[in-house]
């Protein structure tokens, strides 16, 4: 099966107040440890806006903004397009600011996956759709068809929901945030 690894790393960072992507934590960019947790990927892409690349991440792939839409759909049209065009199996979507996430919670949904559209991690009550992994044509099917957020666009999809732990979905939004990473990393 071929995986294409997207780091989501272009959000406008307002709470926090500068890029995350170089956001440290333990001596490692935010960027850096999202790379890392899908080092088993085929290949990875980085959708980032105009930051500078941390220095602790090289020859990465960047992919721009769909500049007709906002939020993470600027990004996952973009990114689902070219995993298509590389006939992969499978998009695994991973955003640069969830920096307790590893790569086992990855290959946990890719061994989940082999039956459906979308597999899609869920902590509690809750659903975390920017950690989905999924099959591009579907996917990029159901950007197309349905309107809203991406919650209402996985929900919309064949797919499986994994429980995960809580803790690793941490996000970091805030410089209180950051600090409770680097306290349980």
């Amino acid at each position: 099966m071929k995986v294409m690894g997207l780091i989501l790393a272009g959000g406008k960072s307002s709470r926090m107040g500068i890029a995350k992507v170089s956001l440290m934590v333990n001596g490692k960019s935010l960027l850096a440890i999202a790379v890392e947790s899908l080092d088993d990927c085929d290949s990875i892409i980085v959708a980032m806006k105009e930051y500078e690349t941390p220095p602790d991440v090289s020859n990465i792939q960047k992919i721009g903004d769909d500049v007709d839409f906002s939020g993470p759909r600027a990004a996952l049209y973009p990114a689902t397009k070219k995993a298509i065009a590389e006939s992969c199996d499978f998009l695994q979507l991973n955003p640069c600011d969830t920096p307790l996430v590893k790569k086992d919670m990855f290959q946990l949904l890719l061994n989940a996956g082999s039956d459906v559209d979308c597999v899609v991690p869920v902590s509690g009550d809750r659903m975390h759709p920017l950690h989905a992994l999924v099959r591009p044509l579907p996917f990029l099917s159901a950007l197309n068809q349905v309107e809203g957020g991406i919650h209402r666009v996985i929900k919309s999809m064949n797919h499986l929901m994994v429980e995960v732990d809580e803790k690793m979905m941490l996000n970091i939004n805030t410089p209180s945030d950051l600090e409770n990473a680097i306290s349980q990393f």
